[in-house]
């Protein structure tokens, strides 16, 4: 996901493809459980994987179409990608046909200088449209570059008034990251602050009725009190249950996009 030098903000969604009724619902009811827990997993007659505080790293494996999953006893996966306009004009056919769940879609962003603009992603709507039409589950993301709760805030408001009416049932993503070989409005930002704003952010989307998760790389500490989506590419990590999503490459490749494309798999507890 870094996109814009480094990163774009991310909402999760696993795309659900090629694929028939059954297929489709069965996706639908594993989303609809991971959004559903907004705290960690719980379960009437706990195993032994459930009391745990980690995900079984014997549990990934590779599926048919060549992407990470997991399935143990309680929990499985979906597959999904996150993509903005920097992904071009997507085949949403073909990329629901390869395998894929589950979409996190850009909704915009701020500007890294001084003036801090806000801006819509060009392809946001279309991203958004051909995805369902497909049968892939959409959630969204938006890249921040906010210097204070306020301005995390005036964010979430921009993506709550550009999503509101479209049917995004997967969570949406707050993705903070400072900005790399170059000077930023973000320069100063301590992780405490960064934590705050993530939390205004996710409280705003969570106060309209969406689902929300804070983006960060694998080993960095958010300090914020919502569920999280790592990024880690080199291994296989050791993720905590308050993890929903883990984004394992940034050079994807799936028929219907020109180029790379990040990578993602979604946790869900079984029924």
């Amino acid at each position: 996901m870094k996109k814009l030098l480094t990163v774009a903000l991310c909402a999760c969604a696993l795309v659900l493809g090629g694929c028939g009724q059954s297929g489709e619902n069965t996706a639908t009811t594993a989303a609809q459980k991971a959004t559903e827990a907004k705290t960690q997993p719980q379960s009437t007659a706990p195993t032994e994987t459930q009391t745990s505080e980690f995900y079984d790293e014997s549990a990934f494996s590779d599926d048919e179409n060549g992407f990470k999953s997991y399935s143990n006893a309680t929990t499985e996966s979906l597959a999904g990608i996150d993509v903005s306009s920097y992904s071009g004009e997507i085949d949403w056919e073909k990329v629901a046909a390869g395998g894929v769940k589950f979409a996190i879609v850009r909704v915009g962003g701020r500007g890294y200088g001084d003036e801090g603009t806000i801006y819509a992603d060009d392809n946001l709507y279309y991203n958004i449209e051909q995805a369902q039409a497909n049968g892939i589950m959409v959630g969204a993301y938006f890249y921040s570059q906010a210097v204070n709760t306020a301005e995390a805030e005036e964010e979430a408001d921009f993506v709550i008034s550009h999503i509101a009416e479209h049917n995004v049932t997967l969570p949406v993503a707050y993705d903070f990251e400072h900005i790399e070989g170059d000077t930023a409005r973000t320069d100063n930002v301590t992780d405490k602050q960064a934590a705050q704003n993530a939390d205004a952010f996710c409280k705003k989307l969570e106060a309209s009725g969406f689902d929300a998760v804070v983006y960060h790389e694998y080993g960095e500490n958010t300090s914020a009190s919502h569920r999280e989506w790592v990024a880690e590419y080199e291994k296989t990590p050791k993720l905590s249950r308050n993890v929903l999503m883990w984004q394992y490459s940034k050079d994807g490749k799936i028929d219907g996009i020109e180029g790379s494309v990040d990578l993602n798999i979604m946790f869900a507890e079984k029924e």
